[in-house]
């Protein structure tokens, strides 16, 4: 019997290669498309990044929608019918939704908040809330808040 040694070359850019290519072939699959993961790697401009983020977040939402009528379809529409849901079929049946709504930037919301109101817009607090992305307080819950007096300027509590 004889035992034989390969010896490679080492530099490992076939490797290298075929890492980038399966990295590429990934994107294109998932996303259409490889320029904003070129672009976050290699430093190019974002200007196309971000219209690549919102196809992104297009496909996100497209997703949700499919896998909430899906859940509908096969989980709450049974559910409901084993509890007595009448019989009209998907028209009158709860529904299963995922909230991908995007929040408001939160300095440009405190910055523009105070000006509309003081010009005469009636803001409902509910909506400044979605925005924000901040839940509503439960009632006696505890609340954050900034003291206003005269005397308590820059002190935290």
């Amino acid at each position: 019997m004889e035992v034989e040694k390969v010896v490679a070359s080492g530099d490992g850019t076939p490797h290298m290669a075929m890492m980038n290519w399966a990295d590429g072939a990934q994107s294109k699959a998932l996303l259409g498309q490889v320029l904003s993961a070129e672009a976050k790697a290699t430093g190019m401009g974002s200007g196309v990044a971000d219209l690549h983020q919102l196809v992104r977040r297009d496909i996100l939402k497209a997703d949700a929608r499919q896998v909430a009528d899906t859940l509908t379809r096969d989980l709450v529409y049974p559910l409901a019918m084993l509890n007595g849901l009448p019989v009209h079929g998907m028209l009158r049946c709860p529904r299963f939704r995922f909230e991908t709504g995007e929040t408001g930037d939160l300095k440009l919301l405190a910055d523009a908040l105070p000006a509309l109101a003081k010009g005469g817009m009636k803001i409902p607090l509910r909506w400044i809330h979605e925005r924000a992305g901040i839940p509503e307080a439960e009632k006696g819950e505890a609340v954050f808040r900034m003291e206003t007096s005269p005397g308590a300027a820059g002190q935290r509590r």
